[in-house]
């Protein structure tokens, strides 16, 4: 076993609930949008980050860009998950900018089954407030991506 190793998982439920009741105090977060076109991907996502946000936060899913005009006529969402790939109905190349046409100017979190260093680098330039792993939506990554989102350091929690 190596040194400073936490056999219990102590340390990352410690880390867990120090960041979880940091998000708490500092989430602002009414309306999440998940665009992708996998419905357990998407339902994967949403049931945590209800686990994270309460029940009570308003989380809706499409399956395409296409979708967002109606669901987006009375009010934005403050915050987008979007699949990178989104079946024969394109990509993140081609879905950040049609996004930010629609009138969408908030963060956006691009997931991916198949995210590598090269293509979340390319997100980034694209637009992309973030890149997640589909392998990574587990609640203490999610938070630490909320936080960000809110300008609110993870570091800031260390207490």
């Amino acid at each position: 076993m190596m040194a400073g190793s936490d056999p219990t998982g102590r340390d990352y439920l410690q880390k867990r609930s120090r960041l979880a009741k940091r998000l708490g105090e500092v989430a602002s977060f009414k309306r999440i949008q998940i665009i992708d076109d996998d419905q357990f991907d998407a339902d994967v996502l949403a049931g945590n980050l209800r686990k994270i946000l309460g029940r009570d936060m308003e989380i809706d899913s499409v399956r395409s860009i296409n979708a967002l005009h109606k669901k987006w006529a009375g009010d934005l969402p403050d915050l987008v998950f979007l699949d990178d790939r989104l079946g024969h109905t394109g990509n993140a190349n081609s879905n950040i900018p049609a996004i930010r046409k629609i009138g969408y100017a908030g963060p956006i979190i691009v997931v991916s089954g198949m995210m590598t260093r090269d293509r979340r680098s390319f997100m980034m330039r694209m637009g992309a407030f973030e890149t997640l792993h589909k392998d990574d939506y587990d609640t203490l990554s999610l938070i630490e991506i909320l936080l960000r989102v809110l300008h609110a350091s993870p570091d800031d929690a260390s207490t």
